[in-house]
């Protein structure tokens, strides 16, 4: 069983993180646009559903991953059990989404978007606690 919490960008924030993407590599990880919290586990029940903001402060492309790096609220840093925060925007064939923490991010103009924590248990994403 594949599981993980994760915030879920809204489809405005995710609008405006295609517009910023600099190179597009041939596919979007997923289906969806999300900063993972933690593999492989869940977060507890009373942080799913909480609306946050996000800090986009990087963009990074290495030919195979296409990603931005972000600065997570406090309230939510806490949670993040990854090695950097980070949303993949697009792979080339063969590329892990996870390898996303690996680019060397350059320092961009910051922006916030907005997203909802939530779960994501074999495919199926719930957005509610």
């Amino acid at each position: 069983m594949s599981k993980y919490s994760a915030v879920f960008y809204e489809e405005s924030a995710q609008q405006i993180l295609m517009e910023n993407e600099k190179t597009f590599l041939g596919h979007r990880p997923h289906g969806t646009i999300h900063t993972t919290l933690v593999f492989g586990e869940l977060l507890p029940k009373r942080v799913m559903g909480k609306q946050v903001s996000i800090t986009v402060v990087g963009y990074g492309n290495d030919g195979r991953n296409s990603g931005f790096q972000v600065v997570l609220p406090e309230e939510v840093r806490s949670l993040f059990g990854m090695k950097v925060p980070h949303i993949t925007m697009s792979l080339a064939e063969g590329a892990k989404a996870k390898d996303t923490g690996n680019i060397r991010f350059q320092e961009i103009t910051p922006f916030t978007i907005t997203g909802t924590i939530g779960s994501c248990v074999d495919g199926k994403i719930t957005l509610t606690r």
